[in-house]
Formats: C-alpha cells, sequence, structure tokens
C-alpha cells in the first residue's frame, strides 16, 4: 500500500461524510483510529515475539489465524444483522 492509497481513502471518506458530519460519525470514526493505531503497535510487537521464540514461518501462520478469526466475526456479525 502507497502513503497515496491512505491520502485516497481519507479523502474518499471525508467526502461522504462532508454535509453529515456529526458528533456520533467523529466519535465512530476517533474509535476507528484508536483501535487501529493499538493493533499497528501490538502487531509488531506480537510479531517480534513470536518470531523470536518460533521462527518467521510462524509469523505467517499467526497473522493467517488472525486473519481467519477476522473473517469469521465479520460473517457472524452480518448474519446477526440479517
Amino acid at each position: 500500500m502507497l502513503a497515496d492509497d491512505g491520502l485516497w481513502a481519507t479523502a474518499q471518506r471525508v467526502g461522504r461524510l462532508r454535509g453529515a458530519a456529526s458528533r456520533q460519525s467523529r466519535q465512530r470514526d476517533g474509535g476507528f483510529t484508536a483501535f487501529l493505531d493499538s493493533a499497528y503497535g501490538i502487531s509488531g510487537l506480537s510479531a517480534g515475539l513470536i518470531a523470536g521464540q518460533f521462527g518467521y514461518a510462524a509469523v505467517y501462520l499467526f497473522s493467517a489465524a488472525c486473519a481467519l478469526v477476522g473473517a469469521a466475526v465479520v460473517l457472524a456479525a452480518r448474519r446477526a444483522r440479517s
């Protein structure tokens, strides 16, 4: 992902909210940013610990497991809404 991609995504998000920027949407965006920053911080530390203990291959295995769990959570949430 290039740095410009992040700027483009942010511009798209802001563009959609331009006319309806309410307090609730700002809180939601702030919460998203806080969790994203936390995830970046935790993932680097976790990857380093896993690589140090089990090797680099284990980092990829752990990442794949996290992606599968995330996909399962998204699917469960979508089914709960339907």
